[in-house]
């Protein structure tokens, strides 16, 4: 009996001790950011997830060197939050379902099951949306009133860059889209007898723009299929295209308007020469500031881990 119950607690010692080896492993830490740790686990998923992705499949392994990247941008991460706590800035409900909603449907029960089913856990990905969000909204606040151009200095853009800010030919164009040869040959027909185009685009066409009249607003060359690009910028406006079959299906255009290539006004331009200018200076100003947020914490990293 004695030795029967020996037996038992060594196979019960065992197992504890797997146990143990187990979650170990599971927390097992492979840096430090100022006494919060990045578990190793959390490491290898973001690594499978966002990095072996996209390597090329004739390699067998990330380098060193990307490795430490994956590992960098996940610090970098954890710096901002840190930031975002002390500064007192969170992420809403309402941020993050309107978010969610930008990417998946909500009121469709098996989006969930579908991103288990691709490996993706659905808790582990909304809180990743929720921190995504805080981050962006970090970088934001830290930036507000550190990015400002004056009327001058975006005028001496303008007038520096001119070239550059040259707007291609365009052209405003109309469409009715149709899977169906014989409803595009008759919708055509209509077309040709004098219907009113913004009323065939509501009724037939298959296109999102359907319900604005299948108005696809400005177009330059290269945003439609070829074949379209070719009917577009070889006619005058008011003309209305014969059936043009493309990968999509059976498109019926009218083109509204043409305008030819030509430098913006400065008003113009303006919108855009401020977008420009106030990424070049939000990525400078974000460098020097992840700088100085690794410089002010305490970071340790086990480079054996990688």
């Amino acid at each position: 009996m004695r030795k029967k119950t020996l037996l038992i607690c060594l196979a019960f010692l065992v197992l504890l001790l797997s146990a143990c080896k187990g979650w170990e492993k599971k927390k097992e830490v492979i840096a430090w950011v100022s006494g919060e740790p990045i578990y190793l686990v959390d490491y290898q998923e973001n690594l499978e997830r966002n990095w072996k992705s996209g390597q090329d499949s004739g390699a067998s392994e990330l380098s060193f060197q990307l490795k430490l990247k994956c590992l960098e941008q996940m610090i970098e991460q954890k710096l901002i939050l840190k930031e975002a706590h002390r500064l007192g800035i969170n992420t809403t409900e309402q941020e993050l379902n309107s978010e969610l909603e930008k990417l998946i449907d909500l009121n469709n029960p098996e989006v969930q099951q579908s991103l288990e089913e691709k490996g993706i856990n659905w808790k582990k990905w909304k809180e990743q949306i929720r921190q995504d969000i805080l981050i962006r909204k970090t970088i934001d606040t830290v930036f507000k009133h550190q990015i400002y151009f004056s009327e001058k200095e975006l005028r001496d853009y303008y007038e520096k860059h001119l070239p550059e800010l040259r707007l291609p030919e365009s052209a405003r164009v109309r469409q009715i889209l149709l899977m169906d040869e014989a409803e595009a040959r008759e919708v055509l027909k209509q077309l040709q007898a004098g219907a009113d185009f913004k009323e065939m685009a509501r009724k037939h066409s298959k296109n999102l723009e359907a319900e604005n009249g299948g108005d696809l607003g400005w177009v330059t060359r290269g945003h439609l299929p070829d074949v379209l690009d070719e009917f577009i910028f070889s006619s005058n406006p008011g003309t209305l295209s014969g059936l043009i079959k493309s990968q999509f299906g059976y498109h019926i255009l009218l083109v509204e308007e043409r305008s030819p290539a030509r430098e913006p006004s400065f008003e113009e331009a303006k919108e855009r020469i401020e977008k420009k200018l106030t990424e070049e200076r939000k990525k400078t100003l974000y460098q020097r500031w992840i700088q100085y947020l690794w410089k002010s914490n305490k970071i340790s990293i086990n480079y054996q881990l990688l």
